[in-house]
Formats: C-alpha cells, sequence, structure tokens
C-alpha cells in the first residue's frame, strides 16, 4: 500500500515527440487520489488483457490464427528505433488489440477500449520514465506474446495481468523515496530483468550477458549498498512475493505455481515459502480462503 504525501507525486517525465531515446525532461504532478484512480482502471485493464490472453491461447492451441499477432509485435521491435515516439504509441496499442481481437470474446473489444481510454494519457506519461530500458518493455510483450502464439493459457494470462508491475514498482519507490529515478539506473534495469523473468533460472551470468554491461562484483555491490540484500536473496524473496500472489489470486495448484518462480524442488519451496510466511504454500492458501468466509 503506497504511503500518504502531503504534497503531490512530482516526478520527471521524459516526452520528446522526436525522439523514442534523447528525450526532453519535464515534470507532472498527480495526487494520491488520481494515482489511485489510475492503478484501479490499470488494475482493471490487466484483468481484462489476462482473461483475453487465456482464451487467445486456449484459441490457438485449436490452431486459430495468429499471424496478425505476430505481426503486431514485429511492427512493435521496429517501432523502437523509430524517431517519432508516437509510431511506438501505437505499435505497443496494437498488441494488445490484436490480443482481444485473437480471444474473440463478445463485447470484451469495446469494454477494453473504454479503460485503455481513460488512462492513455497516463500510460504514454509512464512509458519512458517509469521502464528502465525501453528494450525490457518489448521484451515483456515478447515473454507474453510467445506465450499465446505457444498456446499456454497460464503462463499467458499471468504474463498480461502482471504486465504494469514494474511501473507501479517504480512509482512506489519514488514515493518512499521522494526522488527522482532515471532510466540509466543499472539497478533498475535488472530488476525490471527479475519481474519478466520470474519464471526462469536467473544468474548473475545471466544478468552480465543478458541486461547490463558489469562485473559480478559491482552487481553484488549493487544489491548489498542499494537494497541491503544479496542477489541470491532478493530474487529467493521475489519468487516467493509472486508465488504468494499467484496463491491468493489464482486457481492453480501449487506444484504449477512453484514451476512459475522456477522452483523445481517442492521440498525446497516449501521451506523457503514457510521461511518467508512462516506457513507452506498450501496453509496460506487456506488461511486466505478462510478469511473470506
Amino acid at each position: 500500500m503506497m504511503r500518504r504525501m502531503s504534497k503531490p507525486l512530482r516526478a520527471q517525465l521524459c516526452l520528446n515527440s522526436q525522439n523514442v531515446f534523447n528525450k526532453k525532461k519535464h515534470t507532472f504532478e498527480l495526487s494520491k487520489e488520481d494515482l489511485d484512480s489510475y492503478r484501479r482502471s490499470m488494475e482493471l485493464r490487466c484483468l481484462i488483457e489476462g482473461f483475453a490472453s487465456r482464451v487467445a491461447a486456449n484459441r490457438v492451441r485449436n490452431d486459430a490464427d495468429k499471424s496478425r499477432l505476430l505481426d503486431a509485435y514485429s511492427h512493435m521491435a521496429a517501432a523502437i528505433k523509430h524517431p517519432d515516439s508516437n509510431v511506438f504509441h501505437r505499435a505497443d496499442e496494437s498488441i494488445h488489440r490484436e490480443i482481444l481481437l485473437l480471444s474473440n470474446i463478445p463485447g470484451v473489444l469495446p469494454a477494453w477500449e473504454a479503460v485503455y481510454s481513460s488512462i492513455d494519457w497516463f500510460r504514454k506519461l509512464t512509458v519512458f520514465e517509469f521502464w528502465p530500458d525501453i528494450e525490457m518493455l518489448l521484451e515483456a510483450h515478447r515473454y507474453l506474446v510467445d506465450a499465446i502464439c505457444q498456446g499456454k493459457p497460464d503462463i499467458a494470462q499471468e504474463a498480461a495481468e502482471r504486465h504494469t508491475m514494474p511501473v507501479w514498482k517504480r512509482i512506489n519507490a519514488l514515493l518512499k523515496s521522494e526522488s527522482k529515478i532515471y532510466m540509466e539506473n543499472d539497478l533498475d534495469r535488472i530488476l525490471a530483468y527479475i519481474d519478466f523473468h520470474i519464471d526462469e533460472n536467473i544468474t548473475i551470468d545471466t544478468l552480465i550477458t543478458e541486461v547490463v554491461e558489469l562485473s559480478a562484483g559491482h552487481i553484488r555491490r549493487l544489491f548489498r549498498e542499494q537494497l541491503h540484500t544479496t542477489f541470491t536473496k532478493y530474487l529467493r524473496t521475489s519468487r516467493m512475493k509472486h508465488a504468494a500472489k499467484l496463491l491468493l489470486e489464482t486457481n492453480l495448484p501449487v506444484y504449477r505455481i512453484r514451476k512459475m518462480v522456477a522452483c523445481s524442488d517442492a521440498s525446497e519451496f516449501s521451506l523457503h515459502f514457510r521461511k518467508q510466511y512462516g506457513t507452506t504454500p498450501s496453509q496460506y492458501r487456506r488461511a486466505a480462503d478462510n478469511k473470506k468466509l
């Protein structure tokens, strides 16, 4: 839950219609009430897209045509290099629209359009400021598109529903520190990568190869000095937090959730979860269900 602030949120905003990567910085103000309103709207958008992504993936398993979605992703990949940022925004919207069309759910497209248009201003404002690297946003879409095109409904739904997670993590960090967040921050890029690859085996060598050109020692120092923890502990904590979220928000069996946070050993998963939450995954879900009664 975000901390209440006595003054509006002030953040650096990157906007420039001429260049995606070389942007002028401006400021904007949002009250906590405005921010909460945008958060609720974005959560609704993610729920709609999550359900549509699940249905779309199931349709692909039954041989539905996925070519338009793949074309939309190719256009987005090209758009990140386009000098006009509006081209990127249109490509971004096109991917999500194609997912809705592929799902073929009656009435869902107009509902999505209403929500999407209501947050379009905020979405454009936050894309370049709160994503540490615009190519990481492309990677997030690749993960979602791959899940749909491979006919993996659970993964597709989960990827769509956590699509905006990095944005809100950085907004929350801003509220806590009341400081500026910059895209040039290596740690932000690392944390965003972890968010989107939480279901994969991630090592420091992975980060060096895929994310940042830093030494292993430098990466370890970033975690120790800026987050006051180790890389291993941060990764494990992130996996358990994501598992807890899935336990509360989905009906997926525990063994599926374990695999979705890259824990191959059931005993090890249960041990780490108990250390973090004081109970086993199954007991954690039952306790939450009992509170709803």
